[in-house]
């Protein structure tokens, strides 16, 4: 493995470790380290008739099977489907939404 790939994957263990950035999530009903990107996360915006939720985070791209768009998925015990995925340097950035109207 090269120097950079190494120095790489270790820098993600840091973002990712419970103690610095990541939190413990309920991902289709098994447990994963995640980082939530904050600025992403839109709850409960309501236009006449519809409600939007948005969920954005970070996974080691190890740790599931890249996820498609329009794809289902229990987060949290909440349902969503995949808006969009972004692969990047061993993680992908997720955005989840759930439209009720």
């Amino acid at each position: 493995m090269s120097a950079f790939r190494e120095m790489l994957e270790s820098d993600i263990s840091i973002f990712m470790d419970i103690d610095e950035f990541g939190i413990e999530t309920n991902i289709n009903g098994e447990f994963f380290t995640v980082v939530m990107d904050e600025e992403e996360m839109v709850e409960g915006i309501e236009r006449p008739g519809i409600y939007m939720n948005k969920v954005a985070f970070y996974i080691r791209t190890n740790d599931i099977p890249k996820p498609y768009r329009g794809e289902r998925m229990i987060f949290d015990e909440e349902d969503y489907y995949v808006d969009s995925v972004v692969e990047h340097d061993g993680l992908y950035r997720v955005v989840l939404e759930v439209l009720d109207s």
